[in-house]
């Protein structure tokens, strides 16, 4: 009896061990003010005034968040020198209050019923907001399959499609540390400068991976939605590929938005999320039930 009951105890302190090291962290989204920013502490308070919840936009009052100010920590130095107090802001949270900013971009103040980002630092992958002048931004990771761990591989490069309304504007790949300027050569008066500062891809593109879940992915760019007129001489690009119209998301023109200052190189940093650890933890809570069964039939 005491075998059984240690082997039982034995197998349910394992599992509550991994389901600890694998709580899911969600994603939530904002959009409001930026209330405090504090650089030597890496943090960034908001306060809220709409939440992303059920496919779409919330009055914070009719949200589930129990408090419009929140704070998280960052240490992307561009935070803490393009945006001040009171710049308007979407932002995307780890784990709610508290948590890691993952992705901050700036709104243009325009006074219409849509935010428009003029600058964007982290993932854009996790903002909801589309640009101005009607861009879009799509992007995805090439993973090093010899610097992985679980399902996360770190990722050298990343290939940028860029969109305005309905055309392809320019596809690049771009190595860590790469700026480009897409759209230089098109037209446009409005130019989007993209830099992929660092990034992470999933270990499923690796030849002979094994099929497992695990946390998400996420990378780092600096991006600004800038007037051509404020790009240096020797930032100008080559002409690029030849590109083809394809859907996209469109927008619609709001007011101009500022130049901003010449980005600094944020310092990468190291994201929790959830892993493949939550299904050992649900094996090991199954088969405690099952030895205790068994030892009660006996």
């Amino acid at each position: 009896m005491k075998n059984y009951t240690r082997c039982v105890l034995l197998l349910l302190t394992v599992s509550l061990l991994a389901v600890s090291a694998s709580a899911v962290i969600l994603e939530e989204n904002y959009k409001g003010k930026v209330s405090r920013l504090e650089p030597s502490k890496q943090i960034m308070t908001m306060q809220v005034s709409e939440v992303y919840e059920g496919g779409k936009w919330v009055p914070y009052a009719k949200s589930s968040l129990k408090n419009n100010i929140v704070a998280g920590s960052t240490d992307n130095p561009h935070i803490y020198n393009e945006l001040k107090q009171g710049d308007l802001v979407e932002a995307c949270i780890l784990g709610g209050a508290g948590g890691e900013w993952v992705a901050i971009g700036k709104i243009s103040s325009a006074t219409t019923t849509e935010s428009r980002l003029t600058m964007v630092f982290g993932d854009p992958a996790k903002l909801l907001s589309p640009y101005y002048d009607g861009y879009s931004i799509e992007y995805t990771t090439t993973p090093n399959c010899n610097a992985c761990e679980g399902t996360i591989c770190a990722a050298p490069s990343a290939t940028v499609t860029v969109y305005k309304g309905d055309r392809q504007i320019e596809k690049r790949t771009l190595a860590e540390g790469m700026t480009r300027i897409f759209g230089y050569h098109s037209d446009n008066q409005y130019v989007l400068k993209i830099t992929y500062n660092f990034g992470e891809a999933s270990s499923s593109l690796c030849p002979g991976a094994e099929m497992m879940t695990g946390p998400q992915d996420i990378s780092d760019f600096t991006i600004y939605d800038m007037q051509r007129s404020a790009i240096l001489a020797a930032e100008i690009p080559d002409v690029p590929e030849e590109t083809t119209a394809t859907e996209a998301p469109t927008a619609v023109q709001t007011e101009v938005p500022e130049t901003p200052a010449p980005p600094v190189q944020p310092t990468p940093s190291t994201t929790s999320s959830p892993g493949f650890a939550g299904f050992a933890a649900m094996g090991g809570v199954a088969a405690a039930f099952i030895l205790l069964a068994a030892f009660r039939r006996d």
